[in-house]
């Protein structure tokens, strides 16, 4: 994501495009937690949704 901007949004690294959260991780007790912004469109049966504002979704 060469376009991407990094930063760590509420203590976590997440990368921006056009300044909207796209993908991040985080660190936790079972693993690397991988976290999509508007994941919850992927329909992907492994992500967890969590159908916030931000329909994200993540996998650990």
């Amino acid at each position: 994501m060469p376009d991407a901007e990094s930063k760590i949004w509420h203590a976590h690294p997440v990368r921006f495009l056009e300044g909207n959260p796209i993908v991040g991780y985080s660190k936790q007790k079972a693993g690397i937690r991988l976290m999509f912004w508007s994941g919850a469109d992927f329909e992907e049966k492994n992500l967890s949704t969590r159908g916030g504002k931000f329909k994200d979704a993540s996998i650990c």
